[in-house]
Parts: C-alpha cells; structure tokens; sequence
C-alpha cells in the first residue's frame, strides 16, 4: 500500500457513513460532542462544516453549520465594528411559496425586525437576499434538495437565536450587547433536512454539500463588495 492510500485509510477508518460519502469535498474530519466536523477541501468557499443529527421515528434530520471567518477574533478591532454593523444587516433566511409547486425565496433575517426597536440605525439590507435569489446555481440546488430551512447570520445573530425565543428580553439584551462589541466576524450558514436512507441518500448530501458552497461564495463576494465600500477591502 503506497503512502496517499495509507492517508486515505487512516483518514476514513471507522468514520461516519456521512463523512465516507463526502470524501472528494473533505480534506479532515473530527467527532465532537453531539457531531462531526468537516474541513473542506480548499478550492470550496467556507472554512469548516459542522454536522448533527437527530432522530425522527426512523429517519434524521441533519443540521449543518457552515463557518466562513471575516475577521477572527485576535484581529478584531474598532475598524471593524462598522463592517460588522454593515454585514449584520444583510442577514437573510430561506421561505417557500406557492402549494402545487413550491417556489424558494431568500427574505431578510426575522430577528432584524426584533433588533429595529432595540438598536438605533439598525436597517434590513437585501442585498445578499436579491443576490441569491438571482443565482441559478443555488435557486437549482434548492430544487434539488428541498431543505427545511436555512438561516445566514454572523455568528453573534446565530448564538443568541434560540435563546432569545426562549428567554425574551434577557437575552435579546446580551445580543444587542454583541452587536456594539463584536467578538469576531464570522458567517455563518444554517441549513436543516429531514434525509431519509433511500437510493438517493449520497446524491442529497452531494447536492446539500455544493448548495452550501454556492451560497458561500455569494456571500463572500457580498462581503468584498461592503469592505470595499467601507475602505477596508
């Protein structure tokens, strides 16, 4: 046995049946608790994957996180503050419309509208919306899988979602507390599916795996667009 199968042994020895799958997308993978993460091959647009799973009767739901680092945190600074502020506002979740053929919308962030009352200046920007709801590539890809939801926030925004619709004001205070002091910027995309273990089960991964992609490279070249404008690029 050469060297690269040696690698390529060790690498998926034992691993989940996902991460098998997914081989030509993924350079490395690790457990942690409750999942895995993937590191993507390089010539993909996001930094790492996070995936977790959780039963339904027979069948998963499959939860994934994609991360896209801005500006990690041991370079955050004053400067960046207002980028952050810029990006936050870009924010935008997945709806379907329509009954006897569902048509895939990408609308603003549903927490912005929250946040309006509690941070003066804070806007809805749809750019990042328009932009993905004009790309063919991802308005395809969300075709082909059918995803129950997808939500792209700065990971401040996703941090606090879930607490905030379960704590109210509390926590709705600890992220406008973020938003004015930002940690970090970082993106990060939601994107939840039920998966049942048909024929299609690698397809829908594959397909899932390039939409994610897809989507992250819209929202790196709508970050450039922001930095530039900010002088920052």
């Amino acid at each position: 046995m050469n060297f690269e199968n040696k690698v390529r042994s060790l690498f998926f020895t034992e691993c989940p049946l996902e991460v098998k799958m997914l081989e030509e997308y993924i350079r490395d993978w690790k457990r942690i608790h409750g999942g895995i993460i993937l590191f993507p091959k390089e010539n993909l647009h996001f930094d790492k994957l996070f995936l977790r799973s959780r039963y339904v009767f027979m069948d998963k739901i499959f939860d994934f996180s994609a991360l896209i680092n801005i500006i990690p945190k041991e370079k955050m600074s004053k400067e960046y503050v207002k980028l952050h502020h810029s990006l936050a506002e870009l924010s935008c979740e997945l709806s379907w419309s329509g009954f006897l053929r569902r048509r895939p919308l990408f609308k603003s962030y549903a927490l912005l509208n929250l946040l309006k009352g509690k941070i003066p200046g804070l806007k809805e920007n749809d750019k990042l919306a328009k932009m993905l709801n004009e790309s063919d590539p991802v308005m395809s890809l969300l075709r082909k899988t059918y995803p129950d939801d997808i939500c792209i926030t700065l990971s401040s925004f996703a941090q606090h979602e879930d607490s905030i619709f379960m704590h109210g004001a509390d926590s709705l205070s600890s992220l406008v507390n973020f938003y004015n002091d930002p940690h970090e910027i970082t993106w990060i995309t939601s994107l939840s599916k039920l998966i049942s273990r048909t024929l299609s089960y690698r397809r829908t991964f594959i397909n899932i795996i390039n939409l994610i992609d897809q989507i992250s490279e819209v929202i790196l070249k709508v970050t450039s667009g922001v930095k530039n404008t900010l002088g920052l690029g």
